[in-house]
């Protein structure tokens, strides 16, 4: 019988790659759509907390349970010369990692096929390979965590301890590489709005919140592998005596049986354990860093600080791509852009006769929560008086220069006591970069900032990557060229945080930007690229950067939401033919503990748990017998 077996399980290499998935290939599948569930467009943020579940707790109970024989006997299931006779965990571990990975990456990017052939101009059959080898990349990514958590289950560690490091992990490797970045489709983004992310996210960041739902996932799963070792698999007639002449393997199942609910029960006291010293290091990291900023907050008086705001007036775009491209250029879409922002800060001939928007005497602003409703930006205020206009991504179609468009611009803001910001290409010899043009009144002058951060295919087509299209997907034959100063930007005092596109949602970059000195976030996005529930993922991802490092942002775009963020959720927004947003932006100082530690905090924390856990399991040498259990 013992052949026969051997001979099973030596076979099972050699089957096709999805039977060697087994049971859990639909629970992969299910796991994978609830938790692309708690995304946009349905946005059910709480099924994060359990979609996990069900396919860590199949892994759990089918692959990586430990028997031993009690009393120092031969362990169960050992091979010729007491060996022990491992089953392909780590490989279905890797294989369920993998389906459920590609499975959730597909509907992740299912607007990238669409985006390339219709916006982008790619034939379908190619982008449709791009967007294939695109998900099946990403989706190694899970299988790495899964397959790292079976080998470490091999020597005693449980998946309720090491899946959340792993998913961890995972998230900071996406944070930065391959491209600088891909971390679209964070576990996190959905839940920036939480209570959980307030408290998780100004330590760890997105990592520590990745691996607090990691953690909350295993704890259920570990519940369920439980009651399975309890009740399920309880032999029948354990309540009563074992005739003697049943068969041995009744007595053997039984001994098995008892050993996967000891060990079941030592999973969730060594989860329970993981989750209460995250808690507790959460709660000790963050306490004394609120300490430092009420304590910074405090003026010499004893009194709370002054709320130190800018003026803001949020100017979206409603253009797309084939309008802007068959209008006059930076004309066309120039007009478009000062006709809107006439309409809200005209000139002071018109002022008394055309308030701002949603400024009627004695009525609140619609567009901005009560308890931050702006004063209108003609009326006199305690601080300056300037204000700064705020336009999307490539507001001008073509590449400024030191001429006439700036130099109209800035005589502009003299008469409305405001100031530019729009996004435009710049030209230097031998580059183009995609930029931000801050134009100041007054005293003509302007800066720029020159993105750093490229997207790979659709601005530069990386090294080693012509095959795929040939050229960047965007308006242009050369490709753009990165930036390298600092995303920082004075504006009258302030010190503007600022970030083009999808730089907003990576990591590093907010992160720099704090560390450079910024008080504000400020991004600048043509979102005419993306469906609709895209652009909600990408407000998402930037709520969640900006309540990392403890800043509110101010997210401008064509084609899409201008939204004002503050504590990881919308304080104000319109759509694209919405009026201009009036708002008053909250200028913060002090870095918050991830920002002044990044990754480093997180990696101190993983080894304090890992240690922590280390007491609950017996490492030994001989690595532990993994078993199909019945």
């Amino acid at each position: 019988m013992d052949q026969v077996r051997g001979g099973r399980q030596l076979g099972k290499w050699w089957r096709p790659p999805l039977a060697a998935l087994g049971e859990p290939a639909p629970l992969a599948a299910l796991s994978a759509l609830a938790l692309l569930a708690s995304f946009p467009p349905l946005g059910f943020w709480p099924l994060a907390w359990v979609a996990l579940a069900p396919l860590t707790a199949a892994l759990s109970g089918r692959n990586s349970d430990t028997t031993r024989e009690p009393h120092g006997g031969t362990p169960a299931g050992a091979g010729p010369g007491g060996r022990f006779r491992h089953e392909p965990a780590v490989r279905r571990w890797v294989g369920a990692g993998w389906g459920f990975g590609a499975i959730f990456y597909l509907g992740q990017f299912s607007w990238l096929g669409f985006t390339l052939v219709e916006q982008g101009g790619v034939a379908p059959l190619r982008a449709l390979a791009f967007s294939l080898i695109l998900v099946a990349a990403l989706a190694c990514v899970p299988a790495l965590a899964f397959g790292a958590v079976a080998a470490l289950g091999r020597w005693g560690w449980p998946a309720g301890l090491t899946l959340p490091l792993a998913l961890g992990a995972a998230e900071l490797g996406l944070g930065a590489w391959p491209f600088g970045g891909v971390v679209w489709g964070s576990l996190a983004g959905p839940q920036a709005h939480t209570l959980a992310a307030g408290l998780v996210l100004p330590v760890l960041g997105s990592a520590g919140l990745v691996a607090l739902l990691g953690g909350v996932n295993s704890a259920w799963a570990a519940w369920a592998v439980r009651w399975r070792a309890e009740y399920a698999m309880a032999p029948p007639g354990a309540s009563a005596e074992v005739p003697a002449q049943a068969p041995a393997r009744s007595a053997a199942g039984a001994s098995a049986g008892s050993a996967a609910g000891r060990l079941s029960r030592r999973h969730s006291v060594a989860t329970a354990a993981a989750g209460v010293l995250l808690g507790i290091g959460t709660l000790a990291l963050l306490t004394p860093w609120r300490g430092a900023l009420w304590a910074r907050a405090s003026d010499s008086q004893g009194q709370m600080r002054e709320m130190r705001e800018m003026r803001a007036l949020l100017v979206p775009g409603q253009l797309s791509l084939r309008e802007l491209r068959a209008g006059e250029g930076s004309a066309a879409s120039l007009r478009f852009y000062l006709a809107r922002t006439l309409s809200a800060l005209p000139l002071p001939g018109a002022r008394s006769a055309n308030p701002a928007p949603g400024a009627a005497a004695g009525n609140p602003n619609p567009n901005v929560a009560p308890d931050r409703n702006p004063a209108p930006l003609d009326a006199p205020s305690a601080g300056a008086r300037e204000t700064l206009v705020i336009w999307p991504e490539s507001a001008a179609m073509e590449p400024l220069t030191r001429g006439r468009t700036l130099a109209d611009l800035s005589r502009l803001g003299t008469l409305l006591d405001a100031d530019f910001l729009l996004g435009a290409d710049a030209e230097d010899p031998g580059r183009v970069t995609n930029a931000l043009f801050l134009v100041t009144g007054g005293r003509f002058d302007f800066t720029r900032y020159e993105k750093r951060h490229l997207v790979p295919f659709g601005e530069y087509v990386p090294a080693g990557f012509g095959w795929a299209f040939g050229r960047k997907i965007t308006a242009g034959e050369q490709d753009y060229a990165a930036g390298t100063q600092p995303a920082a930007l004075d504006w009258r005092g302030t010190r503007l945080g600022v970030a083009v596109c999808f730089e907003s949602i990576l990591p590093g970059h907010v992160r720099d930007a704090v560390r450079a000195g910024a008080e504000v976030l400020v991004v600048a996005a043509n979102e005419a690229w993306l469906p609709a529930y895209a652009q909600a993922q990408h407000v998402q991802l930037t709520a969640l950067r900006a309540r990392e490092v403890g800043r509110e942002a101010l997210f401008v775009s064509n084609g899409g939401p201008t939204v004002h963020l503050a504590q990881g959720s919308a304080r104000a927004q319109v759509g694209p033919e919405g009026p201009p947003l009036a708002v008053r932006a909250r200028r913060e100082r002090g870095w918050t503990p991830w920002t002044r530690w990044g990754p480093w905090g997180d990696g101190v924390c993983w080894v304090a748990l890992l240690l922590a856990g280390a007491p609950w399991y017996r490492l030994r040498g001989t690595r532990s017998t993994i078993q199909t259990l019945p």
